[in-house]
């Protein structure tokens, strides 16, 4: 069991919103363990436009819970089984153990069952689920460049590879209508995006961001602008951690260039 500072536990599980210690205080969360599997890779789990979550495998791991159920009364007891039961199903979970990380749960089920006479019973939560690498948000390096050839040479961290963020501002008074950015190791492109068809004005700023699931957005203004992607371009700007790898980021007006490196993690 994963204990607090102060050696207390600190486990706690949040199904579709629901923590596990919300059903009722007669149920408690004792122990976890995290059984991993396989991984399989995400090609057929596109959006709209193309995009793709952040790496190319999930992983599978089953997450078997241990709930300690207390109640004097049979048939509290079996009202209690019958809530763990319903909390045990298809969902996103939040885990204490691995903090930021969202993990998509496609099927649970409760083993065992509470007694008749006894009115104690250890019961296991299995959760098949699956995990995509995450961003550890506090480790963003953050570059920034007024200029219209911006070029960051970096290093980045991560254990599962890494992503960049961008952000351009049109500082001309002239409509930008392209944006080209791209990451390279040495000479060689790793990825790249490029935008046409924009109507940047002076001060509208472009943002690629990645969501709480790891979903690359493209916006200009607060709209979406991902359908003017080159249809050639890369889901997603990548890097390669722990080597220098540069992002080259080259906007049609000068502009205020910022880029967030993130390391994404297992």
């Amino acid at each position: 069991m994963r204990q607090g500072r102060q050696g207390q536990p600190v486990l706690d599980a949040v199904l579709s919103g629901m923590s596990i210690h919300a059903l009722d205080s007669r149920l408690t969360l004792t122990d976890a363990q995290e059984v991993p599997s396989w991984e399989t890779p995400v090609s057929g789990r596109a959006v709209p436009h193309g995009q793709f979550p952040s790496g190319l495998c999930r992983r599978q791991l089953e997450i078997r819970l241990t709930v300690h159920l207390k109640a004097w009364d049979a048939g509290e007891r079996g009202r209690l089984y019958q809530a763990l039961c319903r909390w045990a199903g298809q969902g996103t979970l939040s885990v204490s153990w691995r903090p930021g990380q969202v993990l998509q749960v496609d099927c649970g089920y409760v083993e065992g069952l509470p007694s008749l006479s006894a009115w104690t019973k250890t019961l296991t939560v299995r959760l098949c689920a699956h995990l995509c690498p995450f961003f550890l948000d506090a480790e963003g390096e953050v570059h920034t460049e007024l200029t219209d050839d911006a070029v960051f040479t970096l290093t980045p961290k991560g254990t599962a590879g890494a992503r960049a963020e961008v952000t351009v501002v049109n500082q001309e008074t002239r409509e930008m209508t392209e944006v080209y950015m791209e990451t390279l190791e040495g000479d060689t492109r790793q990825s790249f995006l490029f935008l046409t068809g924009l109507h940047l004005r002076s001060g509208v700023q472009l943002d690629a961001k990645y969501d709480a699931f790891g979903l690359l957005t493209i916006t200009a203004g607060g709209q979406s602008v991902l359908a003017h992607r080159s249809p050639d371009s890369s889901d997603e700007l990548r890097l390669e951690s722990g080597r220098e790898q540069t992002v080259h980021i080259l906007p049609e007006r000068k502009s205020r260039v910022e880029v967030r490196i993130f390391g994404l993690y297992w």
